[in-house]
């Protein structure tokens, strides 16, 4: 996933994972727009899928 840092992409697994909203995912990770907020959702729920 380019963009993004290792440690970006570890917290926002972690987050995702313990059902962390979106919303508040942004401001930990200090995302000025939701769109990326939610790309990473995207991609870390991509992987985790069944």
């Amino acid at each position: 996933m380019s963009g993004f840092t290792a440690p970006e992409r570890g917290r926002a697994t972690l987050l995702a994972a313990a059902g962390v909203p979106p919303l508040v995912v942004m401001e930990i990770l200090g995302h000025s727009q939701i769109a990326v907020t939610k790309n990473v959702y995207t991609h870390v729920a991509q992987e985790h899928a069944p």
